[in-house]
Formats: structure tokens, sequence, C-alpha cells
């Protein structure tokens, strides 16, 4: 199975704070209200496609879990 999705990166904070959506127009969305309004946090300027490859829901917990994640940039 596979999982796609997107991601604005947080770039002076945990990677817990990145923005993540279903589509690269709505992670876009996301990114531009948060530099409207002046957030704190620094983001990426560009989104980036994430795609994961699983077998079962239990994989892809443990590719989540697992140290370094699915996001290689971490």
């Amino acid at each position: 199975m596979k999982l796609v999705y997107w991601v604005a990166v947080c770039l002076d904070d945990s990677s817990a704070y990145n923005f993540r959506a279903k589509t690269r127009k709505e992670c876009k969305r996301l990114l531009e209200e948060h530099n409207a309004t002046g957030g704190g946090a620094k983001y990426s300027d560009t989104v980036r496609r994430v795609e994961v490859h699983y077998a079962s829901g239990f994989d892809l917990l443990d590719q989540a879990l697992c140290e370094g994640g699915i996001e290689p940039w971490d």
C-alpha cells in the first residue's frame, strides 16, 4: 500500500510542527495562512511530497515511530 502526503518543513523547531496535508494545495494554504498571520516559526518556502510504502497498518506505524521516521530530513 502507499500513502502520499505533503509537508511544509518547520526550519527552527521540532518536526512535530511541520504542516502536513493530504494535498499540495491544502499544504500551501496552511503555509500561506501562517505567513499572513506573522506566526513565530519559520517554514520552508516550498512544500515536499512524501510517499510511504507499507505492508500493513502496523508496518506504517513502525516506520513512523522508528528512529529517523518517515520524513528523512528530520
